[in-house]
Protein backbone atom coordinates (compact mmCIF):
# COMPACT_ATOMS: atom_id res chain seq x y z
CA UNK A 1 0.00 0.00 0.00
CA UNK A 2 1.56 3.08 -1.01
CA UNK A 3 2.15 5.89 1.62
CA UNK A 4 -0.22 8.22 -0.05
CA UNK A 5 -3.37 6.24 -0.19
CA UNK A 6 -2.40 5.28 3.90
CA UNK A 7 -2.50 9.15 4.36
CA UNK A 8 -5.68 9.89 2.80
CA UNK A 9 -7.27 6.67 4.95
CA UNK A 10 -5.74 8.22 8.27
CA UNK A 11 -7.07 11.50 6.88
CA UNK A 12 -10.60 10.33 6.40
CA UNK A 13 -10.68 8.39 9.95
CA UNK A 14 -9.53 11.22 11.62
CA UNK A 15 -12.45 13.38 9.98
CA UNK A 16 -14.82 10.83 10.99
CA UNK A 17 -14.10 11.63 14.72
CA UNK A 18 -14.63 15.41 14.04
CA UNK A 19 -17.54 14.57 12.73
CA UNK A 20 -18.76 12.38 16.09
CA UNK A 21 -17.47 15.34 17.94
CA UNK A 22 -19.35 17.87 16.20
CA UNK A 23 -22.97 15.90 16.19
CA UNK A 24 -22.26 15.53 19.90
CA UNK A 25 -21.88 19.28 20.05
CA UNK A 26 -24.74 20.54 17.80
CA UNK A 27 -28.12 21.52 18.87
CA UNK A 28 -29.59 21.11 15.70
CA UNK A 29 -31.32 18.14 14.09
CA UNK A 30 -30.30 19.15 10.30
CA UNK A 31 -26.73 20.12 11.29
CA UNK A 32 -26.32 16.60 12.92
CA UNK A 33 -27.99 14.93 9.26
CA UNK A 34 -25.72 16.57 7.22
CA UNK A 35 -22.49 15.74 9.31
CA UNK A 36 -24.20 11.92 8.72
CA UNK A 37 -24.18 12.31 5.40
CA UNK A 38 -20.77 13.43 5.38
CA UNK A 39 -19.63 10.75 7.87
CA UNK A 40 -21.43 8.16 4.98
CA UNK A 41 -18.94 9.84 1.91
CA UNK A 42 -16.39 9.27 4.01
CA UNK A 43 -16.66 5.62 4.62
CA UNK A 44 -17.22 4.99 0.60
CA UNK A 45 -13.72 6.29 0.56
CA UNK A 46 -12.71 3.10 2.80
CA UNK A 47 -12.57 0.52 0.21
CA UNK A 48 -10.27 2.86 -1.64
CA UNK A 49 -7.29 0.42 -1.82
CA UNK A 50 -8.83 -2.51 -2.90
CA UNK A 51 -10.91 0.04 -5.80
CA UNK A 52 -6.79 0.90 -6.74
CA UNK A 53 -6.01 -2.94 -6.80
CA UNK A 54 -8.39 -3.74 -9.54
CA UNK A 55 -11.41 -4.64 -7.18
CA UNK A 56 -14.60 -4.30 -9.25
CA UNK A 57 -16.49 -5.34 -5.77
CA UNK A 58 -15.24 -2.70 -4.03
CA UNK A 59 -15.48 -0.01 -6.15
CA UNK A 60 -19.48 -1.04 -6.22
CA UNK A 61 -19.50 -1.13 -2.52
CA UNK A 62 -18.03 2.58 -2.67
CA UNK A 63 -20.40 4.00 -4.67
CA UNK A 64 -23.34 1.70 -3.16
CA UNK A 65 -22.23 3.28 0.42
CA UNK A 66 -21.89 6.66 -0.71
CA UNK A 67 -25.85 6.28 -2.36
CA UNK A 68 -27.04 5.22 0.41
CA UNK A 69 -25.04 6.05 3.76
CA UNK A 70 -24.07 9.96 2.17
CA UNK A 71 -27.34 10.75 -0.03
CA UNK A 72 -30.83 8.51 0.41
CA UNK A 73 -30.70 7.96 4.37
CA UNK A 74 -29.91 11.91 5.03
CA UNK A 75 -32.73 13.23 2.60
CA UNK A 76 -35.32 10.37 4.27
CA UNK A 77 -34.09 11.92 8.05
CA UNK A 78 -34.18 15.31 6.56
CA UNK A 79 -37.75 15.12 5.38
CA UNK A 80 -38.86 13.47 8.86
CA UNK A 81 -37.64 16.58 10.38
CA UNK A 82 -39.36 18.78 8.20
CA UNK A 83 -42.51 16.80 8.78
CA UNK A 84 -42.43 16.84 12.29
CA UNK A 85 -40.94 20.31 13.07
CA UNK A 86 -38.32 19.01 15.57
CA UNK A 87 -35.64 21.10 14.35
CA UNK A 88 -33.58 21.36 17.34
CA UNK A 89 -32.22 18.81 19.95
CA UNK A 90 -34.27 19.84 23.53
CA UNK A 91 -33.46 18.92 26.67
CA UNK A 92 -31.01 16.21 26.27
CA UNK A 93 -29.56 14.11 29.39
CA UNK A 94 -25.91 16.02 29.15
CA UNK A 95 -25.61 19.14 27.75
CA UNK A 96 -22.86 19.60 24.48
CA UNK A 97 -19.72 20.40 26.91
CA UNK A 98 -20.32 17.17 28.57
CA UNK A 99 -21.15 15.29 25.80
CA UNK A 100 -18.06 16.29 24.26
CA UNK A 101 -15.67 15.77 27.50
CA UNK A 102 -17.35 12.56 27.39
CA UNK A 103 -16.78 12.17 23.79
CA UNK A 104 -13.07 12.31 24.26
CA UNK A 105 -12.98 10.25 27.01
CA UNK A 106 -14.39 7.30 24.83
CA UNK A 107 -11.94 8.27 22.07
CA UNK A 108 -9.38 7.14 24.76
CA UNK A 109 -11.11 4.45 25.73
CA UNK A 110 -11.03 3.24 22.09
CA UNK A 111 -7.55 3.68 20.95
CA UNK A 112 -6.41 1.61 23.75
CA UNK A 113 -9.54 -1.02 22.63
CA UNK A 114 -8.07 -0.42 18.79
CA UNK A 115 -4.28 -1.06 19.37
CA UNK A 116 -5.74 -4.34 21.31
CA UNK A 117 -7.38 -5.84 18.13
CA UNK A 118 -5.30 -8.64 16.77
CA UNK A 119 -4.20 -8.81 13.25
CA UNK A 120 -2.55 -5.64 12.18
CA UNK A 121 -1.00 -5.45 8.41
CA UNK A 122 -1.56 -1.52 7.94
CA UNK A 123 0.10 1.11 9.46
CA UNK A 124 -3.30 2.64 9.87
CA UNK A 125 -5.02 -0.47 11.33
CA UNK A 126 -4.71 0.83 14.68
CA UNK A 127 -6.58 4.37 13.62
CA UNK A 128 -9.25 2.24 12.24
CA UNK A 129 -10.00 0.05 15.04
CA UNK A 130 -10.41 2.78 17.32
CA UNK A 131 -12.14 4.87 15.19
CA UNK A 132 -14.18 2.15 15.06
CA UNK A 133 -14.89 1.43 18.22
CA UNK A 134 -15.38 5.34 18.81
CA UNK A 135 -17.93 5.78 16.48
CA UNK A 136 -19.58 2.74 18.00
CA UNK A 137 -19.52 3.77 21.22
CA UNK A 138 -20.75 7.74 20.13
CA UNK A 139 -24.06 6.12 18.54
CA UNK A 140 -24.93 4.36 21.79
CA UNK A 141 -24.25 7.54 23.31
CA UNK A 142 -26.11 9.68 21.34
CA UNK A 143 -28.98 7.42 21.32
CA UNK A 144 -29.28 7.21 25.38
CA UNK A 145 -28.42 11.47 25.34
CA UNK A 146 -31.30 11.98 22.86
CA UNK A 147 -34.96 11.99 23.88
CA UNK A 148 -35.97 12.91 20.55
CA UNK A 149 -36.77 9.48 18.18
CA UNK A 150 -35.41 11.76 15.51
CA UNK A 151 -31.70 12.36 17.66
CA UNK A 152 -32.05 8.20 18.55
CA UNK A 153 -32.12 7.10 14.61
CA UNK A 154 -29.26 9.36 13.95
CA UNK A 155 -27.66 7.48 16.85
CA UNK A 156 -28.18 4.32 15.33
CA UNK A 157 -26.88 5.35 11.95
CA UNK A 158 -23.40 6.40 13.91
CA UNK A 159 -23.80 3.15 15.45
CA UNK A 160 -23.54 1.40 12.24
CA UNK A 161 -21.11 3.49 10.39
CA UNK A 162 -18.85 2.42 13.41
CA UNK A 163 -19.40 -1.16 13.20
CA UNK A 164 -18.85 -1.00 9.09
CA UNK A 165 -15.24 0.71 10.45
CA UNK A 166 -14.84 -2.44 12.49
CA UNK A 167 -15.75 -5.10 10.04
CA UNK A 168 -13.21 -3.63 7.35
CA UNK A 169 -10.97 -3.56 10.50
CA UNK A 170 -11.19 -6.66 11.61
CA UNK A 171 -11.87 -8.82 8.68
CA UNK A 172 -10.69 -6.97 5.92
CA UNK A 173 -14.29 -6.23 4.83
CA UNK A 174 -16.79 -8.70 4.93
CA UNK A 175 -18.35 -11.04 1.50
CA UNK A 176 -19.43 -8.11 -1.21
CA UNK A 177 -22.65 -9.39 -1.07
CA UNK A 178 -23.48 -9.59 2.79
CA UNK A 179 -22.05 -5.65 2.44
CA UNK A 180 -24.36 -4.61 -0.03
CA UNK A 181 -27.28 -6.74 2.06
CA UNK A 182 -26.34 -5.34 5.04
CA UNK A 183 -26.67 -1.13 3.40
CA UNK A 184 -30.23 -2.21 2.16
CA UNK A 185 -31.54 -3.37 5.40
CA UNK A 186 -30.02 -0.31 6.93
CA UNK A 187 -31.68 1.70 4.42
CA UNK A 188 -35.07 0.18 4.97
CA UNK A 189 -34.86 0.34 8.75
CA UNK A 190 -33.88 4.33 8.35
CA UNK A 191 -37.32 4.00 5.76
CA UNK A 192 -39.64 2.18 8.55
CA UNK A 193 -37.73 4.62 11.54
CA UNK A 194 -39.02 7.58 9.31
CA UNK A 195 -42.69 6.00 8.93
CA UNK A 196 -42.60 5.28 12.36
CA UNK A 197 -41.55 9.16 13.78
CA UNK A 198 -43.99 10.89 11.20
CA UNK A 199 -46.87 7.86 13.08
CA UNK A 200 -46.10 8.85 16.62
CA UNK A 201 -45.62 12.74 15.88
CA UNK A 202 -49.22 12.40 13.93
CA UNK A 203 -50.72 10.52 16.95
CA UNK A 204 -49.20 12.75 20.15
CA UNK A 205 -47.67 15.87 18.55
CA UNK A 206 -44.18 14.85 20.05
CA UNK A 207 -41.89 12.15 19.93
CA UNK A 208 -40.28 12.64 23.05
CA UNK A 209 -39.17 8.97 23.58
CA UNK A 210 -39.07 9.77 27.73
CA UNK A 211 -42.54 11.05 27.85
CA UNK A 212 -43.91 7.63 26.20
CA UNK A 213 -43.44 5.61 29.50
CA UNK A 214 -46.84 7.02 30.21
CA UNK A 215 -48.04 4.48 27.33
CA UNK A 216 -46.87 1.41 29.27
CA UNK A 217 -49.93 -0.64 30.44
Amino acid sequence: MTAWVTGTLSGVLVLVVITNFYILNTGRYVNAVRAVALQGCLLSLLPLPQALAGSPEAVFLAAGTMIVKGVLMPLILVRVIHSTDEFRVVHPFLGPVASVLLGFAILAVAFRAGAAIPGAVHPHDALMGAVGTATVLCGMLIMVNRRKAVGQVIGFLILENGVLVLSLRISRGLPFVIELAILFDVLLAAMIFGGFIQSVHAQFSHTDVSRMRKLKG
